[in-house]
């Protein structure tokens, strides 16, 4: 009986180191990804200060006043955080992967590579130069601002919604073109979020000298849909942050 006791004891030890394995065909959330494969919805730009005050300027008279008059002073040599953060589209942590940065203002440092924490950062300097004037919607008042746009960019796959939960994009899933479907990226100069050409610049991943817009399929591992899978499992995904330069000296 003894003998028996050991034996089963020892069994179920070989079963809990067993099942303490890696299971590569699933990464809940909150893990280290098994894919490595950042999604669209999990990959996010941020910044240490959304209104570094880097350019002062006077505003004409007016309640409240809305319009530049003039450009009083640049900083530089101010310093920002540009983190990025990115996770699989179970939520769990990528590492390794090349992020790369793109500035209407200053210089920031091109590139970073994500850590096991799934994050990586960039430090963007100011150097006195301005930005386009845009406007936004300030106390419900449309007002001049000077903002600057910051991109980052990536490889990664477009997300979906997986209504019957098998893993996989198949007919019945929903795959919302608004939201899950990626265009090329570009630099947003009148911080509108939309692309509009002679204003916005392209950031011409695919080398063909224009924007180019989202395709309506999805660019992604495990695509068994009819109809709706992209020739491409992976695609550039993006996210930008506009960043308020100025503080007002009158008005």
């Amino acid at each position: 009986m003894k003998k028996q006791l050991t034996l089963l004891l020892l069994t179920f030890l070989a079963s809990l180191i067993l099942g303490c394995g890696d299971d590569s065909s699933f990464s809940p959330g909150g893990g280290i990804s098994s894919s490595n494969i950042i999604s669209k919805v999990k990959f996010t730009i941020a910044s240490d200060n959304l209104n570094p005050e880097f350019i002062k300027v006077t505003y004409l008279p007016g309640t409240p006043p809305t319009t530049i008059d003039t450009i009083d002073s640049f900083t530089v040599g101010g310093a920002l955080v540009i983190s990025a953060f990115g996770a699989d589209r179970f939520g769990a942590k990528t590492s390794g992967n090349n992020i790369t940065f793109v500035s209407n203002y200053g210089s920031i440092e091109s590139s970073c590579t994500l850590d096991i924490d799934g994050s990586c950062s960039s430090t963007l300097t100011s150097l006195g130069d301005l930005p386009p004037i845009s406007t936004a919607s300030i106390a419900g008042t449309t007002t001049e601002i000077i903002a600057a746009n910051i991109v980052i960019y990536t490889l990664g796959e477009e997300s979906f919604f997986d209504a019957n939960g098998n893993g996989f994009f198949d007919d019945g899933d929903i795959f919302n073109t608004a939201t899950d479907d990626t265009d090329e990226p570009y630099l947003d100069n009148n911080n509108n979020n939309t692309f509009d050409a002679g204003t916005d610049e392209p950031i011409d991943i695919d080398g063909n000298g224009a924007y180019t817009p989202a395709d309506g399929l999805y660019s992604g591992s495990n695509c068994q849909h009819s109809s709706l899978c992209s020739p491409s499992p992976s695609i550039i995904i993006w996210d930008d942050v506009q960043i308020d330069l100025i503080t007002a000296g009158g008005g």
